[in-house]
Formats: structure tokens, C-alpha cells, sequence
């Protein structure tokens, strides 16, 4: 057995020991519990990826009321009459008398005789129309107003089914407002012209477009 001086070496030794321990502890931070990890880094930001696009969603633009799509293939053109007051390219004015005044006023843009239907035999007459209302109030157009008479007076109804597309409908057109559609007849076989009436409810006189079929 050591004496008293070599025992209190051993305590003096073993405080020093401890002091040393609890300095590193301290420089290392505290250790993690077992079974549970150390909160990680935040994700490195990378450069130059591209960003991810985005969609705008909202109501889609109207329709263009003056949009016409071409004439179906195989379609011909009818031709100008000059012989008539008015033919394809002309302008019309309809009145409607001294206490109604201007009702609307019509330009065939358009007109051509396109090939029968399937299982028909007469051929399909289509006209590009726009109609401008002019009417101090209102103005009602529809396709019910058109029809189209053949060299021997027959007359021919509109089509409110198939045909050339966009067709004209019906509708009011307010002061200076237009409207633009085709309007299709299954009409005659064999006649040297075609003539295109539009007669509104309050004109005195119809609109009358003639053309030759070629």
C-alpha cells in the first residue's frame, strides 16, 4: 500500500482526466441519442435549372363575328351578272319607309355553286353574306329572310342543316353592328343564273343579287 502523498497524486491525476473529457465534450458539441439522426443541411440550391411554366387560366376569347371559312373543295365560282341592279360584290341598302327609316344594309361577299350532296343530285348554292344593321334600335337578321329563285322563278329555301359552314343564323344586330355568315340552297340542276332575295319583315323592298352559273 502507497502512502498518503501517493494517493493524493491518483485523485489529482484523475481530476485532470475528468476536465480533459468534459473540455472535448464541450468542443464536440453534444452527442445524438441513439436511434435518432442529427437534423441535416438544407438542399444546395442548383443554378441554372429552368423554371417550371406556369398556365394562366381564364375565359377564352369570343368567337370573331366576321370570321367565314373557305368554300368547301370542288366548289366553282358563280359569276358576276352584269346585266343585273345588283350582283356579287355590291352592296345593298333596305329600307323600311319614311317612319321606319334604314333597316340594314347587305354585301354579298361571296357566292359558288358547290357539288350535290351524297345521294342527291341537285347541286348546293352557297353565298357569303354580311349584313349591317342600321336600324335605330334593333335589328332582327335571320336566315328564314333568304331565298333563292332559279331562271323560271322556282323558289328555293335555305338550308338550316349541313352546308357551308359557318352558316347564318338569327339574331339582332344593334346600330352599325355586323354579322357574317354562308347561306346554303340545294337548288336547281341546270338554270343560266341564280338570284339571291332578301326580303326583312319591315323593308319595303326586297334585296335581289344575281349571278351567273357557269
Amino acid at each position: 500500500m502507497g502512502g498518503p502523498m501517493e494517493t493524493l497524486d491518483r485523485h489529482a491525476a484523475a481530476f485532470v482526466a475528468m476536465l480533459l473529457i468534459a473540455g472535448a465534450c464541450t468542443q464536440a458539441g453534444p452527442l445524438a441519442p441513439t436511434g435518432q439522426s442529427t437534423p441535416s443541411q438544407s438542399a444546395p440550391t442548383i443554378t441554372g435549372a429552368a423554371p417550371i411554366p406556369t398556365t394562366t387560366v381564364g375565359a377564352a376569347a369570343p368567337p370573331d363575328a366576321t370570321a367565314s371559312a373557305s368554300p368547301a373543295s370542288g366548289a366553282q365560282p358563280l359569276l358576276p351578272d352584269p346585266s343585273a341592279e345588283h350582283t356579287v360584290g355590291d352592296t345593298i341598302r333596305l329600307a323600311g319607309g319614311e317612319f321606319v327609316g334604314d333597316q340594314a344594309d347587305l354585301y354579298v361577299i361571296e357566292a359558288v355553286m358547290l357539288p350535290p350532296a351524297p345521294a342527291t343530285s341537285a347541286p348546293l348554292y352557297a353565298f357569303l353574306v354580311e349584313i349591317t344593321g342600321l336600324d335605330a334600335e334593333v335589328f332582327p337578321y335571320n336566315l328564314r329572310d333568304f331565298s333563292l329563285f332559279d331562271d323560271q322563278r322556282f323558289e328555293y329555301q335555305p338550308l338550316s342543316d349541313g352546308g357551308q359552314q359557318p352558316r347564318l343564323e338569327f339574331g339582332d344586330l344593334t346600330p352599325e353592328r355586323n354579322v357574317r355568315g354562308w347561306l346554303t340552297f340545294e337548288g336547281p340542276p341546270d338554270s343560266a343564273h341564280v338570284e339571291l332575295q332578301y326580303f326583312p319583315a319591315l323593308a319595303l323592298e326586297p334585296a335581289l343579287v344575281r349571278v351567273l352559273v357557269p
